[in-house]
């Protein structure tokens, strides 16, 4: 296929838009979901009695849900390869989660916690991607056009 037929199917087919494009949108939007709700979280713990027990599980919640929710919108706009997509959208979460958190402990390492965010995020990010795609054809405002 040349340059020229790729930029067009682009344009027909997915909006003009690369699949980085619904990557970073992905990316950008699981943060803004996750940001406040952390934010949230921390004003909850410093400022009632809010116990400490319950703050890995709120923390694991808010993460499956921001990469469940940024893996389906980013695919539901790309329009093909849900579980591809979706799995780079959790891995980028889950590594830029890993690197502010190597950060703000002042030191790199690798433990059970690490690769559990890796891993989940991966998985979750496929599952978020999958859905995206099936529900985005099942509902019809994406019909695939047939091949000439």
């Amino acid at each position: 296929m040349s340059r020229t037929n790729v930029r067009r199917y682009r344009r027909s087919v997915l909006g003009g838009h690369t699949r980085w494009y619904y990557l970073v949108c992905g990316v950008l939007t699981s943060f803004v979901f996750t940001i406040p709700v952390f934010l949230i979280l921390s004003l909850a713990v410093s400022l009632t009695d809010f116990p400490e027990q319950f703050i890995p599980p709120a923390v694991f919640a808010t993460m499956i849900l921001s990469v469940v929710a940024s893996a389906f919108m980013a695919t539901a706009g790309s329009k093909n390869s849900g579980w591809f997509n979706g799995t780079l959208v959790g891995l980028i979460y889950a590594f830029v989660i890993t690197i502010v958190r190597w950060v703000l402990e002042s030191r790199i390492y690798v433990d059970k916690d690490i690769l559990t965010l890796i891993l989940c995020g991966a998985l979750l990010g496929s599952i978020g991607g999958i859905a995206g795609i099936n529900l985005t054809l099942k509902l019809g405002r994406f019909k695939p056009k047939e091949r000439k």
